[in-house]
């Protein structure tokens, strides 16, 4: 076994941080679900599917990027060449975050459509995530091809470019409408501006978060092009998508009592294309 080089920290340090990361926001996800599933029995089908595809992809890539991990940090343990073999992470990684982050992005522009009634936004939201994608499976195929982490910074600028340039921005796009549309439905009710208030906090807390991390990654990538230092916030991302998606629907849970579940209404299936019109028509004003 050769000896490793001073700087093989690079390669290997952003993988373990990434793969802790990774697990722990697994682990954040599954509680989210669980909650979801004893919360809301009754809400439609379709958001429901949307729930157990992101779940069950999630839990994919999670074991999909364990086998790499392992190979890194178990018997390719010392090896450089093991370390610098970027194996399934080319899928698990771009290809699979893609494949989660736009159902979550058309669902944040459908909510855009039913809240604003414009096409202008939603089909903004649309296309960039359309954008990002494009750029997503691009990088994960040049990350095939060339198969090895310290030609990747220097040989797929462009793709990863587009992909999370494309992120960000549709991320800082679905914040706006959803501030925008969300803001102007307040009404002098203090019990319906409260609702309001909260979605609108998660949204811009949400997609300030996702926003972030894909500018870091991005930052990076391209500062650092033959490190794995991007690895870090790439690894969290498509995760981050998902819990963003998972807490905005549990954003109706409430505890009553100190350990009842309850609900912000009283019809226990709010569905989603009706929560604006629930908030400002059917909450009596407070005292």
């Amino acid at each position: 076994m050769s000896e490793l080089p001073p700087e093989i920290v690079k390669l290997t340090g952003p993988l373990y941080l990434g793969s802790v990361l990774n697990w722990g926001l697994f682990g954040v996800l599954s509680v989210q679900t669980f909650l979801y599933y004893l919360g809301f029995p009754k809400d439609r089908w379709a958001i429901k599917t949307l729930v157990i595809f992101v779940y069950a992809v999630e839990a994919l890539q999670s074991v999909l990027s364990m086998v790499d991990w392992w190979q890194y940090f178990g018997p390719g343990w010392g090896n450089i060449i093991t370390f610098d073999n970027i194996g399934l992470l080319w899928f698990s990684g771009p290809v699979m975050t893609i494949m989660l982050s736009c159902p979550v992005q058309f669902f944040f522009a459908w909510r855009i459509w039913v809240i604003g009634r414009s096409p202008y936004f939603p089909m903004l939201t649309i296309f960039l995530s359309l954008f990002q994608a494009a750029g997503g499976i691009w990088t994960g195929v040049r990350a095939a091809q060339l198969g090895l982490w310290t030609l990747l910074g220097g040989e797929a600028k462009i793709p990863g470019s587009i992909w999370l340039v494309g992120t960000a921005a549709c991320d800082v796009v679905i914040t706006i409408a959803m501030f925008y549309y969300l803001n102007r439905s307040k009404t002098g009710f203090r019990a319906t501006n409260a609702i309001l208030v909260k979605i609108i906090r998660l949204t811009v807390e949400t997609g300030l978060i996702t926003t972030t991390f894909a500018i870091v990654d991005l930052s990076l990538y391209l500062a650092f092009p033959r490190d794995n230092y991007h690895l870090v916030p790439s690894t969290c991302l498509s995760k981050l998508y998902s819990n963003s998606l998972m807490v905005l629907l549990n954003a109706r849970i409430r505890i009553e009592n100190g350990r009842n579940v309850g609900f912000t209404a009283s019809n226990e299936a709010l569905y989603w294309d009706r929560l604006v019109d629930h908030a400002c028509n059917s909450l009596p004003d407070d005292p």
